[in-house]
Parts: C-alpha cells; structure tokens; sequence
C-alpha cells in the first residue's frame, strides 16, 4: 500500500458527506435525534479498517453500525481499543475510496463481534480538530490523558 495517503480538510470533509449520502439511501435515521449533536444514520454499509496503511495485513473488514458528520460506529471481529487511531474508508471492489482517521472512543463486546465508536479526526469537525491524526499511516500513542480524565490520587 506504498503511496496511500488519508485525506485531510475539505476533501475528507466530503468523502464523509458521501458516506452519509449512500447511508441515507437505505439507512434509517436515528431516533433520538435530540440526545445527538448531529444526524446519524444507521446502516450496515461494508467498510475497510486499518491501523497502518503501509501494511496490508494491518487492514480488515468491518461493518458499519451507524455514522455521523462527527464519527462512526462499526462492528470489527478484530478488538480495537479504546484511545487507538485508525483509517477507514468504505469497501469497494472496482474502486479505491479514500481513508478517513479516526480515532476509537469506546468499544463493546457484543454478538457481532466488537462494537468500536469512533470519531473523524478531521480539522474542522466536531470532536476533532485534526491534530492526532496520524500523518505517517501508523497509529500514534496518545501523548496526554484524554479530556476530563484525571490521574488517581495517591
């Protein structure tokens, strides 16, 4: 995968408009539409997740659970931790989509696999203002206690 690159700003900005538009077609919106900062749509479009775009066997196929201008969800059969950054870009066959980096919030064990909540990591986005987003195709260690964490008192 020599020479893959993520997407950055106005360009991501619009691949993950064009996800929504493909999850809108046969999705279903969610219904608690007051408890969201933004619309989201569930549906199970197939998406490619990877932790570094220059190893293939990094990369696996997930399913998308639902999807927001400022994240996405999907069900991995892989474990992907919590505070970890990855790429994902829909599946597709005959052409090559773009990945958009994300990084992973919470994950639930479930029937399906791993229920992995992520958010873009696109500047300009809510919950991300793009500065984590590994610019190398390799996922960083986060370098600070995410916000509102604290450190244990001794």
């Amino acid at each position: 995968m020599a020479g893959v690159r993520s997407l950055g700003g106005s360009a991501a900005k619009a691949e993950i408009a064009r996800l929504m538009a493909a999850a809108k077609r046969h999705g279903e919106k969610n219904i608690y539409a007051g408890k969201r900062q933004s619309e989201r749509v569930a549906e199970g479009i197939q998406l490619e997740a990877s932790t570094n775009l220059e190893d293939p066997s990094a990369t696996w196929f997930v399913t998308m659970h639902d999807i927001s201008h400022g994240g996405v969800a999907f069900w991995s059969k892989r474990d992907v931790q919590p505070r970890t950054y990855l790429f994902v870009r829909e599946y597709s066959a005959g052409t090559t989509r773009q990945w958009l980096p994300v990084h992973v919030k919470h994950r639930t064990v479930g029937l399906r696999g791993y229920l992995v909540g992520a958010s873009f990591e696109i500047a300009g986005s809510p919950g991300g203002d793009g500065s984590n987003a590994p610019a190398s195709g390799k996922s960083p260690m986060p370098r600070a206690l995410p916000p509102g964490w604290r450190r244990p008192h001794r």
